[in-house]
């Protein structure tokens, strides 16, 4: 929690004992509502690529496996070992996953709340976080390492609002370092964003006060000094413990060299693929951060005529610059593929801004207050479509957590023959989530035929294009992968070089069953996932060694021959 000043008409002396009880009251009560509203409007479909990539790497984690080193994961490494985790406690299962990504979600809700009523009044922190809680139930974006780095990313400039108003002990700066370390461990790229920002806010804040330059200058060195040894610390001890079981290469290639080389050319969308409509709702943290940019200039100014700045004034400043950076960092990250799903890491801090910007509407003119109330209309207005969408979405397919506890009978869009939900399955353990009738067939024949000791190939019917896959059959089947290579991404699996590794792979352990699915096939982006490599290396290994035996909509299980 950060400190709140009292009035602006006394002296600024920190928060008083009173304040922080109602502070942690108040974060209790969000984080029941949020968890709550998340919890009974949560999609119990679940989806077969993201969720799935991350739900079968925290069971290869489970199973021993190490990332990187036994297979390909992009991202860093606490999802994996987390999920490795719970299902160690709790056996894999979906349910358990999501109550923890719930959790976090619930967490940054209540962050949300309290850092907004630092700056703002009640009744704006209220709509600002419920307008929070709408968007994410829109993007249900679940098990995913975006919430924890959005979490962790609010937490460690939280810690660090505080050097803006006064003096701070150096184990807070020790607590920023390990926070933005944690975010590395999610995603490296957000960690080192982190970094950076932290000591960029650290000049801004020395500078802000020339009057006691120079004392400020040595606590500063000493902070960053602080934050980079803690930072260093935890990455690289991680990066050892790595070392120690496995070689540099195949973590370099993941974390490093892919994105790098291929991400760009794989993924980029334009701005201008789905309408105008997207834009407009994209460009939301570009007009933000604008405005704020706008904001700021002006404080700094009315500060320099009056040759004064109040902590009131120097703790706004902070919060501008901090989440300002970090809305702008995050944001430009997100331009490539240009998608409302790609802007949750800017979602948090740009509403923050936002409700910050409401609460001085009025302090900068009619043009000024104009355009934030634009600014936000074009916020709530994306997240009431895309939620009116998503909504629609559910009630189609029958999969809305509240509607199935009320109805949990009526409400899976299940086969008529099928008994999904009555199965200890991973994915149905607890609680039933779904899959799509042609998935549950086809797990269902994978788990009547196979053996837990058995491992399993779900490919694609062409393998000189890649796209994306089915993740999930590996985990609601509990089957591990038979290859390094189970998540499909662009210049991979259509490359000579991966396909021999992928044949390899199912030349030595010989799966019984293998799964085609074909269901990517009708995205065709702009951009590399839509190219044909012409290499077939794989498609032919599996017409020689597999027969189908049974077809499922687009799912082909083949047998061994």
């Amino acid at each position: 929690m950060i400190d709140r000043p009292v009035k602006r008409q006394k002296s600024y002396t920190g928060t008083q004992p009173a304040n922080n009880d109602r502070q942690w009251y108040a974060f209790g009560f969000v984080f029941v509502i949020a968890f709550a509203v998340l919890f009974l409007t949560t999609d119990r479909m679940l989806n077969l690529n993201d969720e799935g990539i991350t739900l079968t790497a925290g069971l290869r984690v489970f199973a021993g496996q190490v990332p990187y080193r036994d297979f390909y994961f992009i991202y860093g490494p606490a999802l994996p070992y987390i999920f490795g985790a719970l299902f160690r406690i709790f056996g894999p299962t979906v349910f358990v996953a999501f109550l923890f990504d719930l959790t976090l979600k619930s967490l940054l809700c209540a962050s949300f709340f309290v850092l907004a009523r630092h700056y703002c009044d009640r009744r704006i922190a209220i709509f600002f976080t419920a307008l929070l809680i709408l968007w994410l139930f829109t993007l249900q974006l679940n098990l995913l390492a975006m919430t924890p780095v959005s979490l962790f990313s609010m937490w460690t400039l939280c810690l660090l609002l505080p050097v803006f108003t006064r003096v701070v002990s150096l184990r807070r700066f020790v607590a920023v370092g390990l926070f933005a370390a944690l975010t590395g461990l999610f995603r490296l790229d957000a960690g080192v964003a982190m970094l950076l920002i932290v000591l960029c806010v650290l000049v801004t804040a020395t500078a802000l006060h020339p009057s006691s330059l120079e004392g400020r200058r040595r606590r500063a060195k000493a902070a960053a000094l602080a934050i980079v040894v803690v930072f260093v610390l935890v990455i690289g001890s991680a990066l050892l413990i790595y070392r120690a079981v496995a070689p540099w290469h195949n973590l370099y290639f993941d974390l490093f060299y892919y994105p790098v080389h291929y991400y760009r050319v794989s993924r980029r969308l334009p701005l201008l693929h789905r309408g105008i409509f997207l834009p407009m709702i994209i460009l939301v943290p570009g007009f933000t951060t604008i405005l704020v940019g706008i904001m700021g200039i002006r404080l700094w100014l009315r500060q320099s005529k009056a040759h004064e700045l109040t902590p009131e004034t120097a703790s706004l400043i902070g919060c501008l610059c901090s989440f300002g950076l970090l809305a702008l960092m995050m944001y430009v990250k997100s331009l490539v593929r240009i998608d409302i799903w790609q802007n949750y890491l800017a979602l948090v801090p740009t509403l923050i801004l936002l409700a910050v910007l409401a609460q001085h509407r009025s302090d900068y003119g009619r043009v000024f207050r104009g355009a934030v109330y634009f600014v936000t209309f074009l916020c709530v207005l994306g997240s009431l479509r895309f939620a009116v969408h998503t909504g629609r979405v559910d009630l189609d397919q029958k999969s809305l957590l509240a509607a199935h506890l009320l109805r949990p009978q009526a409400q899976a869009p299940l086969p008529p023959d099928s008994n999904w939900c009555e199965l200890r399955a991973p994915a149905t353990r607890y609680l039933c989530f779904l899959v799509d009738p042609d998935h549950i067939h086809a797990i269902e024949f994978l788990r009547s035929n196979t053996q837990p000791s058995d491992t399993l190939y779900v490919g694609l019917r062409h393998h000189d294009r890649a796209f994306a896959n089915d993740n999930a059959t590996y985990f609601a089947t509990g089957l591990l992968p038979v290859t390094p290579w189970s998540e499909v991404d662009p210049h991979l699996q259509n490359t000579s070089a991966v396909q021999q590794q992928i044949i390899s792979g199912l030349t030595s352990h010989q799966p019984p069953y293998i799964v085609l699915d074909s269901e990517y096939e009708i995205y065709n982006e702009p951009n590399d996932s839509s190219l044909s490599t012409g290499v077939t290396l794989l498609d032919d290994f599996i017409r020689q060694k597999y027969t189908p035996v049974r077809n499922f909509g687009e799912l082909t299980v083949l047998k061994r021959r």
